[in-house]
């Protein structure tokens, strides 16, 4: 089957769901809208096809009028060009993240080429008009529309009424690692802290500092790692986003630099080398649609400390696989740093645990099996 994946980036979960289907024998085609995102980065044996965002002046307007990632929700592909893709790539299925006008356009023009269609989102679908009508003109079929309704963690968030009939599939992060780490008691603990730069309000990356230094946890028993979205060193530095400004400032305060290394736009390709760097990843955000990092992290052995929001929770087995902090209350999450910092075969029993319930439960070979199924019904 010869199945067209819509992203914006090609990041490690992309990976993860190309190499499992692959693996099945189906030839897999990743459209992206460029290759400048700063988190952006491919493997060179994978199939990568950019479909460039449309210059009109409605998409221009609302672009200008968002701000940070918020301006791909308003993006549209050039519809012309997709359609070229598609055709020449002989599509049986497009699989497509749902939650963005140019992903629905998208898959309207593969409504228009009679293709199959299925979609996945991260969170259960808003019950508003414009997801009905989107159903109801056969954009979003609901024998081929995935939830996420049932997260690894046991977190059940159940559609109503039952009748729905959504299928659900379940998340499939990179590629499991397996990285023999020094033992932590012989060492520092190596905090990584995976949060884009430029929402204050929502990624709070400087809350993990801030824990840190109410735990008493910056007396070097500790090493920091932040890295996300953000502006390079020389590119401006009145310009750099807020979060990140806040970090810097922190970071020259406490007199600390020589604990914390900020990485600002990774490669999503590098990240898994950035996991295996680690022991805990933190993910302080005020509220996450889904927590990407937290699975990802988890299939590379780290133990997981964030906040107690949806997009984090169902990932986690609390005390097993890692820790959850009450999200409005940074004194919470200092005592969970402290406790693992304090515990440090906490950490390393925490890793593996969670290592091994990605392996067994959103595995990419797991997943790849059941979005086959989905895709040929």
């Amino acid at each position: 089957m010869n199945i067209v994946m819509l992203q914006h980036t090609f990041n490690p979960t992309t990976m993860g769901w190309v190499r499992g289907l692959e693996g099945r024998g189906h030839r897999v085609l990743t459209l992206v809208a460029n290759d400048t995102e700063p988190f952006g980065g491919w493997a060179e044996d994978l199939r990568v096809a950019i479909v460039p965002d449309s210059a009109g002046l409605i998409g221009r307007v609302l672009m200008r009028l968002s701000s940070g990632r918020k301006s791909a929700v308003f993006a549209i592909p050039q519809v012309r060009h997709l359609r070229r893709v598609l055709v020449e790539f002989e599509t049986d299925a497009v699989l497509v993240k749902i939650y963005s006008l140019r992903n629905i356009v998208a898959l309207l023009v593969a409504l228009s080429l009679r293709v199959r269609r299925a979609a996945w989102i991260e969170q259960f679908p808003p019950p508003n008009l414009e997801w009905r009508i989107q159903r109801r003109i056969g954009v979003l079929p609901s024998r081929v529309f995935t939830v996420l309704d049932e997260r690894p963690g046991g977190l059940a968030m159940p559609l109503e009424p039952p009748a729905a009939g959504y299928p659900v599939i379940e998340y499939s992060p990179v590629v499991p690692s397996r990285v023999e780490r020094e033992p932590i008691a012989e060492r520092p603990v190596r905090i990584l802290t995976a949060a884009a730069f430029w929402s204050p309000e929502h990624k709070r990356p400087f809350w993990t500092l801030e824990a840190a230094r109410d735990a008493g946890l910056l007396d070097g028993r500790c090493r920091f790692t932040f890295t996300g979205i953000g502006k390079a060193a020389g590119s401006g530095e009145g310009r750099k986003f807020k979060s990140q400004r806040i970090l810097i400032e922190m970071v020259q305060d406490l007199d600390i630099a020589h604990l914390v290394d900020i990485r600002v736009n990774v490669p999503y390709l590098n990240m898994p080398a950035v996991y295996d760097e680690h022991d805990v990843l933190v993910l302080p955000s005020a509220w996450e649609q889904f927590g990407m990092v937290v699975p990802e992290a988890m299939a590379h052995g780290l133990a997981v400390v964030a906040s107690d929001c949806v997009g984090s929770r169902g990932c986690i087995v609390p005390g097993v696989t890692g820790v959850l902090f009450d999200t409005q209350d940074r004194d919470d999450l200092a005592r969970a740093l402290r406790g693992l910092v304090e515990r440090p075969e906490r950490i390393e029993a925490m890793g593996a645990a969670g290592r091994d319930f990605i392996v067994r439960n959103a595995s990419p070979e797991v997943t790849a099996l059941r979005l086959e199924d989905l895709l040929k019904r």
